[in-house]
């Protein structure tokens, strides 16, 4: 949650958004935490885990609700993809506190809701999030190897030259149509669903190794020749 207030305000240049809310949810989502923890070991079966459940599932709704406060302070208005990666990510942590309150209360239909709980959390709330920022930080960090020393010396490429936008919005739709297959076919506890949406996942996920590859590799070769000369000469 830190890191998504910090990297969202930087990235969609977004400045005035205020911080009451903010250390509110940080308050309420630790409190929650450490009385689910402690009622889990002491008090299990009992109405205080989920009622600390909720307390969790409630602090997600603010942390929602804080970053979609902060976005409209943005100064670039157009939604990019990793912003969309983002929307992704909240309501994979929205999704994951719900199933986390079914599980608290003891209702679970199987334990099929387990499983959907940890992947909504984890490949969703997660993994949407890790994808995104990286999706604005490895070109960052591309050129800026590649190219800052240059400045002032002769034309240097634009920083959205070295991103694929095709392909970033192409792993996203397969990425987000895949996650939400698998999330379906778990719930509903149907192999098949799991297995044929699983396929889409992870045609996404290749989609954006290939992509991160783009931008990285040439970075490792260059720092190779910078390093050969040394060897050599050793």
């Amino acid at each position: 949650m830190g890191v998504s207030y910090k990297l969202s305000e930087l990235f969609a240049l977004a400045h005035g958004h205020g911080r009451r809310l903010t250390f509110a949810n940080l308050g309420l989502w630790n409190l929650g935490l450490l009385g689910l923890v402690l009622s889990l070991l002491f008090e299990p079966g009992t109405w205080l885990v989920p009622a600390f459940a909720g307390l969790l599932a409630t602090s997600a709704l603010l942390h929602v609700l804080d970053i979609g406060l902060l976005l409209r302070t943005r100064r670039r208005r157009r939604l990019t993809v990793e912003q969309w990666h983002t929307f992704a990510s909240l309501a994979s942590l929205l999704t994951a506190a719900g199933l986390g309150l079914v599980l608290a209360s003891g209702r679970a239909p199987g334990a099929n809701w387990v499983v959907a709980y940890g992947y909504a959390a984890l490949a969703g709330w997660f993994g949407f999030a890790i994808v995104g920022k990286s999706s604005k930080i490895l070109p960052f960090l591309s050129w800026l190897h590649r190219f800052s020393g240059a400045v002032g010396h002769g034309p240097v490429p634009l920083l959205r030259a070295l991103v694929a936008e095709r392909l970033a919005w192409a792993c996203f739709g397969l990425l987000l149509a895949g996650f939400a297959g698998v999330l379906v076919g778990l719930v509903l506890a149907e192999a098949a669903v799991v297995r044929a949406a699983g396929c889409l996942y992870a045609a996404g996920a290749l989609l954006f190794a290939l992509h991160a590859a783009r931008l990285v590799l040439p970075l490792a070769l260059s720092r190779r020749s910078e390093l050969v000369p040394q060897e050599v000469s050793a």
